[in-house]
């Protein structure tokens, strides 16, 4: 499952500081192993080029526990929310994650 902006920078950091990657934008090539300062940086200005595979969506659950809730959508089958507070920073399925 790809995370993506902050839930990405989060789960690097609670995973000892995973290496990300970011996407190519118009001023700079895409770049792979990023630390979690380096991707905070870039998160700054945009964090959508931020992101990182985690294993499966157990894991995410898992590892961002503190940091993130994971939920069940209620009403939604096999659905999955990582939030932190009020905000919903990602969204997927269990088929996403098959």
């Amino acid at each position: 499952m790809r995370l993506s902006g902050y839930l990405a920078i989060e789960f690097a950091e609670v995973n000892g500081g995973l290496p990300l990657n970011k996407y190519a934008d118009p001023i700079e090539d895409a770049r792979e192993g990023l630390t979690v300062d380096e991707a905070r940086a870039i998160a700054r200005e945009d964090p959508r080029l931020i992101w990182i595979e985690a294993d499966s969506q157990a894991a995410c659950c898992a590892a961002t526990k503190g940091v993130y809730a994971c939920t069940l959508n209620p009403g939604h089958a096999g659905e999955h929310i990582a939030h932190s507070g009020d905000a919903v920073s990602e969204r997927w399925t269990d088929e996403e994650s098959a």
